[in-house]
């Protein structure tokens, strides 16, 4: 039976070495950090949707970005909500992530529901609660 030798990967020392670290991440389309929110969306779902949010958002064009997360909150299906969020955290756009979530909050409750259950299901249980409790705040009685 071989043994696999794993490597220990050190924090990055510098400001400048954990960018890095983030940036090689999001260009592969890889969660950069675990903690809390577990990140299991393929490598392959990296969209080009992202860059152009993180571009916007960096360029100060902060309409074009808003238009873009409301657009992928209220459209896209559960599984394309799920892995936008999780690319945005990926590329380490929190306050996108959960701008996100709270736009798609405001859906139908079945929506919801099912926008929820790809979130459990990808274990990003922190995003789950942050949806849940925008939901129930929106509610009217």
């Amino acid at each position: 039976m071989l043994s696999r030798r794993r490597e220990v990967r050190r924090p990055p020392s510098t400001f400048a070495a954990a960018r890095a670290d983030r940036v090689s991440a999001f260009q592969l389309g890889t969660a950069a950090f675990r903690g809390h929110r577990h990140l299991n969306t393929p490598a392959n779902a990296a969209w080009s949707e992202i860059r152009t949010l993180a571009d916007s958002l960096s360029a100060g064009r902060s309409r074009d970005a808003d238009i873009m997360m409301w657009s992928a909150a209220t459209t896209l299906s559960a599984r394309d909500v799920q892995i936008f969020v999780a690319q945005c955290r990926t590329a380490g756009l929190e306050k996108a992530a959960d701008q996100v979530i709270t736009n798609a909050a405001r859906r139908d409750a079945q929506a919801v529901l099912n926008i929820a259950s790809a979130l459990h299901k990808s274990e990003q249980y922190t995003d789950v609660g942050l949806l849940l409790a925008a939901a129930a705040q929106g509610e009217r009685v």
